[in-house]
C-alpha cells in the first residue's frame, strides 16, 4: 500500500495558513459576513498574502510573489485610507457637537 508523505516545513505550513485565510475571507465576503470595504476584510487579505509570501520562500515563484506583494500593498493602502476617513469623520462630528453645544448654551 502506498503512503502519502508530505514533508512540510514551517514556511509551507504558513503558506497553507495563508491559503486558508484567503478562502475564509472570500467565503465571508460571499456570504456577506464581512464588507469588501472594511478594515477587517483588508487586514485578512494582507495577512493571507503575507503568509503565502512566506510559503513561497521554499519554492519561489516570481509571478505568485508579485501577486502577494500587490495584495499586501493594496491592503495597506486601503487600511490607511479607511482609518484616515474614520478619524476625519470623528473630528467633523466632534466639531459639529461643539458648535451645537455652543449654540444651545448661548443666552
Amino acid at each position: 500500500m502506498a503512503h502519502l508523505y508530505l514533508d512540510l516545513g514551517v514556511a509551507d505550513v504558513i503558506g497553507l495558513l495563508g491559503f486558508s485565510l484567503y478562502m475564509l475571507n472570500y467565503t465571508s465576503l460571499s456570504l456577506r459576513w464581512v464588507s469588501g470595504d472594511s478594515v477587517q476584510y483588508l487586514a485578512m487579505n494582507m495577512a493571507a498574502a503575507t503568509c503565502v509570501l512566506v510559503g513561497l520562500t521554499t519554492q519561489f515563484n516570481l509571478p505568485s510573489a508579485m501577486i502577494q506583494v500587490f495584495w499586501i500593498v493594496l491592503s495597506v493602502f486601503g487600511i490607511v485610507l479607511r482609518l484616515r476617513n474614520r478619524a476625519s469623520h470623528r473630528r467633523a462630528a466632534e466639531r459639529a457637537q461643539t458648535r451645537s453645544n455652543a449654540l444651545t448654551a448661548s443666552p
